[in-house]
This record gives C-alpha cells, structure tokens and sequence, in this order.
C-alpha cells in the first residue's frame, strides 16, 4: 500500500515575490536616510549662517554705541578716486574683478573682501598689487575689526597706490576675525556679499543708523545669478536664493545666502 505525503512550502514566485518587497523596503529606507542626512546638513549650514551674522551683528552694535556720530559724517572723502564709491558710510573700492569695503568709527574700523573677490583670487595673483584687496600677511582677509584709534584705514595715504586707501594690514595690530579665514581658494566660509551703513536720524552727537550686510557662502558660482549687459554674471542679491540642483555648479546642500538688517544708535 502506497502512502502519499504532501508537504508544504513557498514556490518561486513567492519567494521572488517576498525578496522584490524586502529590496523596495530596503531602497527605501535608504533613500529616505540620504535624504534626511541633505537636510541635516542644510539646516546646519542655516544655522551657523544666522549664528554667525548674529554675532557680527552685535560687534558692531556695541561698537557703535562709543562711536561719535559728528566723527562718522565729517570724515568722508574719496569719491573723487577712480575705484572708489561712499554708499552711506562704507567706502567700497573695486579694481578689475576685486572689490572689498570698509567703514571707520573712531576707535576701530571694519574691512572686508566680497565673498566674489575671495572666490576668484588664484594662488599666483599678485595681492600686494591690487588696492582693492584688503590683505595680512599677504593673505587675503575675509571680514575684520581692527583697532584704529584715528580712523587711519579710511584715510587716503600717498605712495605706490597713488593716494589709495591702506590694504595691506599690520599683522602685528590688534585684529579680530568676524568671519572664519579661509585656508586656501577652495576652503568654503561664510563671507560677505554687500554691506550698506546708512544715517537715519542726524542729530547733535547721536544718530541711528541702519546697517543691512548679507552673508552667505564663499563660493560665489553656487548663487543665483544673471547676466549683465556685457554677458557676465551678477549676483541675484534681491531673492537671497542658492542655485538649484538642476543647475551647473550647484551645491544645495551647503549653500546658504540671507540679508540682515538692524538699528544702532551712537552714543556720543
């Protein structure tokens, strides 16, 4: 007598099945953690951006309140120079593709290179040369406070630079770094874009004035960007806005870009 037994199991298609749902679960796992490691990292770059121009924002706000407001409106000169434009306070100095700015208030002076100047500048260009960009040691700076007790950076001196302003600085002062000094050219920091001291009230010994500066980062070929008359590209400093990652030279994940603006006030 033949005894039958039926034993019980997965067939292939089931397996193939159950394999094909753990792989769609697995891919989907990690994607979602690529993903969130994109955002982690863009919420940090946000975050030390904000800190940072924060901080910079109450340097300058203290610095202000021991600042003389007749000081800051008499001592303005050097529209006259080629390179050399007053936007309220700030004189901005530019020569070929290099631009930087700087702002005196009796006891220290702030002094920057534009975040396009930093991204541009190559290992072999002569710094020492170009007037407009500010350098220590022969590096160039990003964005500074230096004691300076009579104003002097803001004042025009004769020499080399045919009566230009001081942009080598003394190593040997008392400077502080605002923002991280980059180590090479393709070291990515928080920089300066622009950076505007306007007076709004003009009266007796004290005055408010409104500072706008916009900090992003370093790499200025990952902001958005239009073209000028001439074809070549201009910051798009209105929409603050990173390229997209549809576009070349992007770098969503650790660009950042953002306007600040704040009230101080002179103190006498």
């Amino acid at each position: 007598m033949t005894q039958m037994s039926k034993k019980s199991g997965f067939t292939i298609i089931e397996l193939m099945l159950s394999m094909a749902f753990i792989s769609v679960l697995l891919l989907s796992i990690v994607m979602i953690s690529i993903q969130a490691g994109k955002m982690y990292n863009r919420g940090a770059v946000l975050r030390s951006l904000n800190q940072s121009a924060r901080d910079v924002g109450d340097v300058m706000r203290r610095d202000f309140l021991q600042a003389n407001r007749q000081q800051l409106m008499t001592e303005r000169s050097g529209e006259d120079l080629a390179g050399v434009s007053r936007d309220g306070l700030v004189l901005k100095i530019t020569n070929g593709l290099a631009e930087s700015g700087r702002f005196c208030l009796g006891q220290y002076s702030y002094l920057w290179n534009t975040a396009k100047t930093l991204d541009q500048i190559s290992d072999e260009d002569d710094l020492s040369t170009n007037p407009a960009v500010v350098t220590v040691d022969g590096q160039p700076i990003n964005f500074v406070r230096v004691a300076d007790p009579d104003g002097a950076l803001c004042k025009q001196v004769a020499g080399p630079d045919n009566n230009r302003y001081p942009h080598a600085l003394n190593p040997d002062g008392n400077i502080t770094s605002l923002l991280k000094q980059p180590i090479d050219k393709d070291d990515v920091v928080l920089s300066v874009y622009n950076l505007r001291v306007v007076p709004l009230v003009d009266r007796g010994d004290e005055g408010l004035f409104k500072i706008s500066y916009m900090v992003g980062t370093s790499k200025a070929s990952e902001i958005a960007s239009s073209e000028d008359e001439e074809g070549a590209p201009v910051i798009n400093t209105m929409d603050q806005t990173c390229k997209p990652p549809n576009q070349d030279e992007s770098n969503f994940d650790f660009c950042a870009i953002n306007n600040f603006e704040m009230i101080v006030r002179t103190n006498g």
